[in-house]
């Protein structure tokens, strides 16, 4: 490669030299720099649990849930209103349990590890709560004349 004569005057080794050495240091002090911006940070301890409360049967939002997350052994952290069928906490790395509730449907829960620096996204599908089963009161029938035979004719299969 030949370079035209004005560069070549212009660049001469000892130039040259320098330009390399300048750009050298400068890419060295900011590299340390960096180092040490990044050594100073501190560390990330806390993650996200992101819930998306699901109806089971159309897959669309369930609001006015309540989402309770707590400890493993149950005991109770926050309660958060998912109004518009999803909630947002931030909390420590570590396990949590995770409990869906409302009064239209059945409970969830389910177990939760939530990874510092990282978002959990947990979606809950309810289930509808089955109808209520209903039960007839037996009708006692007043003893008439059909049912005075009838208690006869009972009484003589029994053997009375």
């Amino acid at each position: 490669m030949i370079l035209p004569a004005s560069l070549r005057t212009a660049l001469s080794l000892t130039r040259f030299q320098a330009m390399v050495g300048i750009t050298a240091g400068i890419l060295s002090i900011g590299a340390t720099v960096w180092g040490i911006i990044a050594a100073t940070r501190a560390p990330v301890t806390t993650g996200e649990v992101v819930t998306i409360v699901l109806d089971a049967r159309t897959e669309k939002p369930v609001p006015n849930a309540l989402v309770e997350l707590g400890t493993p052994r149950g005991a109770i952290i926050t309660t958060l209103l998912a109004a518009e069928g999803h909630t947002r906490q931030t909390v420590k790395e570590g396990l949590y349990r995770l409990r869906v509730i409302h009064p239209k449907f059945g409970a969830e829960v389910r177990p939760v590890y939530v990874l510092a620096g990282h978002s959990q996204e947990i979606r809950v599908r309810l289930t509808p709560h089955p109808p209520p089963v209903v039960v007839e009161k037996e009708k006692k029938e007043k003893p008439g004349a059909l049912g005075k035979a009838g208690q006869a004719i009972k009484k003589l299969f029994q053997g009375q």
